[in-house]
């Protein structure tokens, strides 16, 4: 039997890949595994999903899925804390489907673009959407709150700063090890900021969309 799929799984699985990864990352999991050596159409059976670390994120927001070379995309499910969310196409999206789907729960399969720094990039991208659910679970996640200074460049060696803890302390690894006698909290909004040029402050934004606004 020819392929029916608009999907190769190649193709399926760079764009779960690329979706999850971020080197400012928002603790997100994925998996594509193989569930059945051989379907009753007699090609491979997958098992895949994407979700939240539950141990780190606010809200529990997860896909999962099967996939076969026949089937494409099937028994496709989404939820967001204890709540199934439901779209238009039900349980068989396209391949376009299931891209737009993911990336309005989990914000931006295009972390990759390095235009700023990693945390610029994705907080920029998180709150743009005005998705209530990924903006909170990136503020529980980096323990963001309104007037909460971070730093994007060290105040020592003026070296821009990707790690969550350095961008916190203002310091890189490096640096941090060389100064003794100063807190994590002395080091977060203790220098003017005119003197740092590489600071920036987080402010709240409103909410975009209202509760259930994810249902297609």
């Amino acid at each position: 039997m020819g392929k029916k799929s608009d999907v190769s799984l190649q193709t399926l699985a760079e764009f779960i890949r690329d979706l999850v990864y971020d080197d400012f990352s928002r603790n997100l999991r994925w998996s594509l595994s193989v569930i059945h050596p051989k379907t009753d159409d007699g090609d491979v059976g997958f098992s895949g999903g994407i979700w939240t670390d539950y141990q780190k994120a606010k809200n529990q927001m997860s896909i999962s899925f099967g996939f076969s070379d026949t089937k494409g995309i099937y028994n496709f499910k989404a939820w967001i804390n204890s709540s199934e969310i439901r779209f238009s196409f039900g349980e068989n999206p396209t391949f376009e489907d299931f891209k737009k789907t993911a990336e309005r729960i989990f914000i931006d399969e295009e972390f990759c673009i390095k235009t700023k720094t990693p945390y610029e990039r994705t907080r920029d991208k998180v709150y743009a959407t005005g998705n209530r659910w990924a903006k909170e679970n990136f503020d529980a996640t980096h323990n963001q709150r309104e007037g909460y200074t971070v730093y994007t460049r060290c105040q020592k060696c003026g070296k821009k700063l990707t790690d969550s803890e350095s961008m916190r302390r203002g310091y890189g690894p490096e640096c941090w090890s060389q100064i003794s006698g100063i807190s994590s909290a002395d080091s977060v909004g203790s220098v003017d900021e005119a003197e740092l040029p590489g600071q920036m402050t987080i402010f709240d934004f409103p909410d975009a969309i209202p509760d259930g606004g994810m249902n297609g």
